[in-house]
């Protein structure tokens, strides 16, 4: 018999070593499932603080409008990169913290970008692909900060698609 079933002549080291390749890929896949379980879970509570700061903290970088869009671009990633945010709370707290002021801030400057303003499309563009950088390497999802900013997922995910597939307009 060629199959799996052993013969007579097999030996019990024989049968080890195919259990041991049969079983071999379901062992991948098991810690697989276990160790990227973290990936999908929740969250904790002082991430998500950490995130709602770190939007409070770059929403006063809206005034810089009146100045110049550019100078709200860099207020954003000023106070993203700021130690403002409490020194105890560990590095992961404050990726968190950095997330929540470029996700904002590229939100607030795609509104006025959508309105002409050359300076503040470029600043969203750039701030976006930062915040999305980050995103991804924390595993934070769409529909967070969705709720983070107050605006549907519909549409951010819309713009967000919108603005990947577009260059930056040109500053006048």
């Amino acid at each position: 018999m060629s199959g799996f079933l052993p013969g007579p002549h097999l030996s019990c080291d024989r049968l080890r070593r195919r259990f041991r390749l049969l079983t071999a890929p379901g062992r991948v896949i098991l810690a697989t499932l276990l160790l990227g379980g973290s990936a999908c879970s929740r969250p904790q509570p002082e991430q998500l603080a950490a995130l709602r700061a770190g939007r409070d903290a770059a929403t006063p970088c809206q005034e810089r409008f009146h100045e110049e869009s550019q100078t709200y671009a860099d207020c954003v990633r000023y106070v993203a990169q700021s130690k403002a945010f409490n020194a105890s709370a560990g590095i992961a707290q404050r990726d968190w913290f950095r997330l929540g002021a470029l996700y904002t801030g590229w939100v607030h400057a795609d509104m006025v970008g959508q309105q002409g303003d050359a300076p503040a499309d470029l600043a969203a563009h750039t701030l976006l692909g930062e915040a999305l950088q980050l995103q991804q390497q924390l595993h934070v999802t769409d529909a967070q900060l969705c709720e983070l900013v107050g605006v549907p997922c519909a549409n951010l995910g819309n713009r967000r698609h919108e603005l990947l597939g577009a260059a930056p307009a040109k500053p006048g």
